[in-house]
């Protein structure tokens, strides 16, 4: 993590114009390697904040966050842009189960950005898909 800052850090100054830019950022580099926070910023943001889906209550509550550290840290110019998204996406609950030869509850979770299922739900064969490769397995397992 630590690494990541100083690397951040370092790219931010190369884009910065002025050699009184690049020895300010340099300066903050080398603070972050005597006096990392990094993880301990990273807990906050994954316990206190939680997922931060694009378009979330969660991704406006990080931004808030993110803000409010960067100007407690002595940042300037700390600032939000605006930006639309037409449509968010938080999860719900996701429910499952098999109906026959046996009735038993699976244990799924929702993907995002996926459309719902209809009210009612959908009965359906179960089939064995690979998270690891979907866009493959839809090539295989969607309707023609």
């Amino acid at each position: 993590m630590r690494l990541w800052s100083v690397v951040m850090l370092l790219v931010f100054a190369a884009v910065l114009p002025g050699q009184e830019a690049s020895r300010e950022m340099a300066a903050v580099a080398g603070q972050t390697m005597l006096d990392n926070r990094s993880f301990e910023y990273v807990e906050e943001l994954a316990d206190e904040i939680g997922g931060r889906i694009t378009g979330s209550p969660e991704a406006r509550r990080a931004v808030e966050w993110g803000v409010a550290k960067m100007k407690a840290l002595g940042l300037a110019n700390v600032h939000t842009e605006t930006w639309q998204m037409p449509v968010g996406w938080t999860r719900g609950v996701a429910e499952a189960e098999i109906v026959a030869p046996v009735q038993r509850k699976l244990h799924i979770d929702s993907m995002g950005w996926v459309g719902s299922t209809p009210a009612g739900g959908v009965e359906a064969e179960v089939i064995g898909v690979n998270v690891h490769q979907l866009e493959q397995e839809l090539k295989i397992t969607a309707p023609p």
